[in-house]
């Protein structure tokens, strides 16, 4: 264990150290111009006032920054903040995130190293990461599917109201204004920064392809399209919108029901894959001499990391096998 604590030590250490040579890094490369991004940021947040979310807008085009960590993770870093963006998480930027993940895993690297035995010891090496990126991803993974969830449950709605504007001879600037102003969050902030965008000159279907980035709604892609179909080559908008809105009710209605029917299956996926859990914490309280008694045997740590291996298989394929896609 003391062996297992040195190593905790000198990994944070070296964390440490490459953070802070980062910062200092970042700072010289600030005082020397090189924050390419600081005139965008001040145009997007002159754009956009802070009760409309304007604070999104445009946060994937920062590619350069002065962090030099951050340029050298170079595409992989991209996707993971437009992941954190898509969350709609208050104050969580992709920077946060990976702090996060640091903290949680080295909190339960020491744990880990003073709950078990010396013996096998050195497997919170291996569940440390796997519980500080894990927790974070699926905290993550959770706000954006809820997210997810809500703005295509009011989309049709949202396309209902665009139609009815339409109807009556409103632009389609001013129907997109009318939903930032009455629908509630989050599709009304969300199109409020689209009305925000369209008012300081940006085309219509940039500023909803540009909505596509903040919003992981599959259906935004067709009111995308329906939208530069009409502005390039003409069109009824209304009847495209209103069928629109008719298929994406009746797909949201189907996926309901596929959820509430596989609802069983759900809770029993879960079960299954905490059940081992919950037998080694309740054999360790009852029996803490249980697995102490194989621990010198010279195959038992092989035989952990196989277990192991096996419960993280568990959990992916069940969450596959109850995963429905409509």
């Amino acid at each position: 264990m003391a062996t297992l604590l040195s190593i905790g030590a000198y990994v944070a250490i070296f964390v440490a150290a490459l953070l802070l040579a980062d910062a200092i890094i970042g700072f010289i490369r600030a005082a020397q111009g090189f924050d390419e991004g600081a005139v965008e940021r001040r145009l997007t947040h002159a754009q956009a006032p802070q009760s409309m979310t304007g604070e999104r807008i445009d946060v994937l085009r920062r590619a350069r920054s002065n962090s030099l960590l951050l340029e050298l993770l170079g595409p992989y870093y991209q996707k993971f903040a437009r992941f954190v963006l898509q969350a709609h998480v208050a104050n969580l930027t992709a920077e946060r995130a990976l702090g996060y993940m640091a903290l949680i895993s080295f909190v339960t690297l020491l744990a880990l190293a003073f709950a078990l035995p010396p013996k096998i010891a050195w497997v919170a090496l291996l569940f440390a990461p796997v519980a500080g990126i894990g927790s974070v991803f699926a905290f993550i993974s959770r706000a954006r599917t809820q997210l997810k969830m809500k703005f295509e449950e009011q989309l049709p709605d949202a396309l209902d109201l665009i139609v009815r504007s339409l109807k009556i001879g409103h632009p389609v600037s001013s129907a997109i204004g009318l939903i930032a102003r009455e629908m509630p969050a989050p599709i009304g902030p969300e199109f409020g920064i689209v009305a925000e965008q369209i008012s300081y000159g940006r085309d219509l279907p940039q500023a909803v392809l540009q909505m596509q980035e903040r919003v992981p709604a599959t259906d935004l892609a067709y009111f995308s399209m329906a939208v530069q179909i009409q502005m390039e080559s003409g069109g009824n908008l209304v009847e495209s919108l209103q069928k629109l809105a008719n298929v994406i009710r009746d797909r949201y209605r189907m996926f309901r029901k596929a959820h509430a029917i596989t609802a069983e299956g759900r809770f029993s996926a879960w079960a299954l894959s905490l059940f081992p859990f919950v037998i080694a914490f309740a054999l360790q309280l009852v029996r803490p001499d249980y697995y102490t008694q194989v621990a010198n045997e010279p195959w038992f740590p092989y035989l952990v990391v196989v277990v192991v291996i096996m419960l993280i298989v568990n959990i992916i394929m069940m969450r596959a096998l109850t995963t429905i896609k409509v």
